[in-house]
C-alpha cells in the first residue's frame, strides 16, 4: 500500500469512527431515556398501573439535548485543536523548543526531528518537552505543515540517541500515513463522549452547597423543594453514571483505531532507521523504570490513542487497551528477546553532551553533487522514509549545520538565509538587491546577507531545499505581521530585475505556503475534490508550465502534453495545453492551491503524470527537480530528497 492509498484509507477510518461515535451517542441515548422516565414518573408520584416504558415527548427531549452536548461539545474540542498539534502538546503541559535552543539534550532531540524531516521531505514539525518523567511521546497535527512532535523529559533523560531515534521514527510514520488527523478528531469525539461525566460530576459538586443553604427548610415547609433537588440529584448521579458509561465506550473507540497502528508504525520505524535495537531499546527501558510511559495530566485520559506507549492505566483489561503489550511489541521487533528489560537510564558519556562534530570525511565544502532520482522513482518515494535517505540527511543536516550554524536557528538570520537565496547572480543587480534591503530591513540584516551569500552558492543546489526546511522552524517565531513584511520584502527581491526564475518560484511558494499555515491554521476539509473535471482546468495549468521547461518548440510541447495526459486514465480526456503567453508563476500559485483541494488518488495522478512530462525529453534539469518537489510539498505529499 503507497501514501496515496494509506491517506485514503485514513478517510475511512475516520468513517468507521463517525459509526463508532453514532452508535455510543445511541446507547448513551437510550440510558438516559430509561433514567429520565423512571425520575419524571417518580416525581409525579404516578401509580404503577399508569406507567409506561414509551414515552416519545421523553425520548424527544433526551434525543435532542444529549445529541446537541455531546455533538457541540465535540465541536468546540475540534475548533479549540485547530491551531494544529502544538495545541494538543501544549494542552498536556509541553513546553516548545525553540530552534536556537543551547541545551544539550533539546539539542539533541532537535537533531534528530530535523533528519527525520530532511529525509522523509516534510516541513521540520515543532518539537516540545512533556514535564513527565516517564517515557513517552506522540505526534499530532491535520497536516505535516502544522505538525507537533512530543516527547517526555523521561525520554530525553533515559533513552541513548539510537533509542531516541527509534522513537522519533515510529512518530514520523504516524505523521506519514495520516494518522494524526484521525487522532485529533478522535480527541474531539472523546471528550464529547466524556462530557457528560463531567456535567453530572459539576451537578453533584453544586448540589452539596444547595443542600447546605436550607433545601431541607424548604421541604419540610410543603414547597416541593426537596423532591425537587432529589429528582436534580438521582439526574446528576445518572449523568454522572452515564457518562462513566461513555468512558468505556470512549476507551474501546480508542482501541479499535490505535492497537494495530502501533505495530504498523514500529516496523515502519525498523525500516526508516535499520536499527531494531533503537526502538526495542526504548520499549525495553519504559518496562523497565517504575513510572514506565504513564503520564499524569489530566487531559492523558482524551489523549490516550496519541502516544507512542500507553499513557493511562487500564482498569477493562487488555481488550481496551490503547496499545498492545510492550513484550508483543518487543518480540514483533526482537522474536528471539529473552525478556530482559533496561531497568536503568542510558549513562551518557560526557562527548555526547557536546553537539556532535562533522565526521572526518565529510566536508562542508566543496560539496560532491547528489545522485539525482528519476521523477518517477520519486512519485514512488512518497510518504516512504528509507535508511539511506536518513543517513543522508543525517550527513547534509551536519554538514549545513557546521557550515551556516546559527543562520539556520535565529530568526533574523534565517530571514537573511532566504534573503540571500534569492540575491542574483550579477553584481550589479546584487548591489540593488542588497541596498533594497539596507533600506528597509535595516544595516544587520543588509550585512549578514552579504557574508552568507558566497557561502550560499559554494553549495550544491542539493542542498538548498534543506537549507529552507531547516530555516523554517525559526522563521515560524515571527509574529504574523512582521511575518507579512518579511515575505513582501522577498517577493520585491524576487521582482527587481524585472523577471522570476522557477528557483525563485519554488523559494517564495515553499516559504509562503508554510508561514500562512503556520499563521492562520485551520483543520483541512472534510471532503475533498473527486472529480477530474473540477480539477481539469488548474491541472492544465500545471501541466503547460511543466511541459514548457523541457521545451520552447510548440509542436513538441503538444506532443509531450498530450503523452503525458495519456498516462491518467482520469484526467486525459479533461486536459488542454495552454498557451505559454498565457502562463504565469500567480496563475500557477492558484493552480497548485485548488488541486491541494483533491482527493489524494488524484494528487497521485498529478503527480506521476507531471514525473512523465519532465522526463519526456530523456533528462531531468535542476529547475525540474526543483518545480517537482514544490508541487510534491504544495499537494501535501511528502517527497523525500533524490537519494
Amino acid at each position: 500500500m503507497d501514501f496515496f492509498e494509506r491517506q485514503d484509507q485514513a478517510r475511512g477510518r475516520t468513517t468507521l469512527l463517525v459509526v463508532y461515535f453514532v452508535l455510543t451517542v445511541l446507547c448513551i441515548i437510550a440510558a438516559l431515556y430509561v433514567v429520565s422516565v423512571l425520575i419524571f414518573t417518580k416525581s409525579l408520584s404516578r401509580p404503577a398501573s399508569e406507567f409506561q416504558w414509551w414515552q416519545p415527548t421523553i425520548f424527544f427531549w433526551v434525543s435532542v439535548v444529549t445529541v446537541s452536548v455531546i455533538g457541540i461539545a465535540s465541536l468546540i474540542k475540534i475548533q479549540a485543536l485547530s491551531g494544529g498539534g502544538g495545541v494538543v502538546a501544549e494542552s498536556l503541559g509541553g513546553r516548545k523548543i525553540e530552534p536556537f535552543t543551547q541545551d544539550p539534550s533539546h539539542r539533541r532531540l532537535l537533531n534528530v526531528v530535523e533528519e527525520m524531516a530532511i529525509a522523509s521531505g516534510t516541513p521540520v514539525p515543532e518539537v516540545y518537552v512533556l514535564p513527565e518523567q516517564s517515557i513517552n511521546a506522540f505526534a499530532a497535527g491535520f497536516s505535516p505543515h502544522d505538525a507537533a512532535v512530543a516527547v517526555t523529559q523521561g525520554c530525553l533523560d533515559n533513552l541513548s540517541r539510537d533509542e531516541l531515534q527509534g522513537v522519533i521514527a515510529h512518530e514520523f510514520s504516524h505523521i506519514l500515513n495520516g494518522d494524526m488527523r484521525l487522532n485529533i478528531r478522535l480527541m474531539g469525539v472523546i471528550f464529547g463522549i466524556l462530557v457528560l461525566a463531567v456535567i453530572g460530576g459539576g451537578i453533584l459538586r453544586s448540589l452539596r452547597f444547595v443542600s447546605l443553604s436550607g433545601n431541607r427548610r424548604n421541604s419540610k415547609d410543603g414547597g416541593g423543594g426537596g423532591g425537587f433537588i432529589i429528582a436534580i440529584l438521582a439526574l446528576a448521579v445518572s449523568l454522572y453514571l452515564i457518562g462513566s458509561i461513555g468512558v468505556f465506550f470512549g476507551r474501546l473507540i480508542q482501541s479499535a483505531v490505535s492497537r494495530q497502528r502501533e505495530f504498523l508504525a514500529d516496523a515502519a520505524a525498523v525500516q526508516f532507521t535499520r536499527n531494531p535495537g533503537g526502538l526495542s531499546g526504548a520499549l525495553k527501558r519504559i518496562g523497565g523504570i517504575g513510572l514506565g510511559s504513564r503520564l499524569e495530566s489530566p487531559h492523558a485520559q482524551e489523549a490516550a490513542h496519541l502516544f507512542f506507549a500507553s499513557g493511562i492505566r487500564s482498569y477493562l483489561g487488555g481488550i481496551f487497551a490503547t496499545h498492545p503489550p510492550l513484550d508483543e511489541r518487543i518480540r514483533a521487533i526482537e522474536p528471539d528477546w529473552d525478556g530482559r528489560l533496561f531497568n536503568s537510564p542510558y549513562a551518557w558519556p560526557d562527548s555526547a553532551l557536546t553537539p556532535p562534530k562533522l565526521p572526518p570525511h565529510i566536508k562542508p565544502s566543496p560539496i560532491t553533487p547528489k545522485a539525482t532520482a528519476s521523477p518517477l522513482e520519486m512519485v514512488f518515494a512518497v510518504g516512504t522514509l528509507s535508511a539511506s535517505a536518513l543517513e543522508q540527511a543525517t550527513a547534509t543536516r551536519r554538514s549545513l549545520e557546521e557550515e551556516f550554524g546559527l543562520a539556520l536557528r535565529g530568526p533574523l538570520e534565517a530571514r537573511s538565509l532566504i534573503y540571500a537565496l534569492v540575491l542574483d547572480a550579477d553584481e550589479t543587480r546584487r548591489s540593488q538587491q542588497l541596498g533594497y534591503l539596507q533600506t528597509e530591513a535595516g544595516d544587520e540584516v543588509a550585512q549578514t546577507v552579504r557574508e552568507l551569500y558566497p557561502r550560499i552558492v559554494r553549495r550544491d543546489r542539493a542542498d538548498y531545499l534543506p537549507m529552507i526546511e531547516l530555516a523554517l522552524p525559526a522563521l515560524s517565531q515571527m509574529e504574523k505581521s512582521f511575518s507579512e513584511r518579511f515575505l513582501h520584502r522577498l517577493n520585491r527581491l524576487v521582482e527587481m530585475d524585472g523577471k522570476v526564475t522557477v528557483f525563485e518560484f519554488v523559494v517564495t511558494r515553499l516559504v509562503r505556503r508554510h508561514l500562512t499555515l503556520r499563521n492562520t491554521p485551520k483543520a483541512p476539509p472534510s471532503t475533498y475534490i473527486w472529480s477530474a473535471s473540477v480539477l481539469a482546468a488548474p491541472f492544465s495549468q500545471l501541466l503547460s508550465a511543466v511541459i514548457y521547461l523541457s521545451t520552447q518548440n510548440p509542436a513538441e510541447a503538444e506532443r509531450f502534453f498530450t503523452e503525458a495526459a495519456r498516462t491518467s486514465p482520469v484526467f486525459k480526456d479533461h486536459l488542454k495545453l495552454v498557451p505559454a503567453a498565457q502562463l504565469n508563476f500567480a496563475g500557477l500559485d492558484q493552480s497548485l492551491d485548488q488541486l491541494a483541494r483533491g482527493a489524494y488518488g488524484l494528487r497521485k495522478q498529478v503527480l506521476t503524470v507531471c514525473a512523465h512530462a519532465i522526463s519526456a525529453d530523456g533528462k531531468t534539469s535542476t529547475d525540474e527537480a526543483e518545480l517537482f518537489r514544490a508541487i510534491a510539498v504544495s499537494l501535501d505529499c511528502p517527497m523525500p530528497p533524490p537519494a
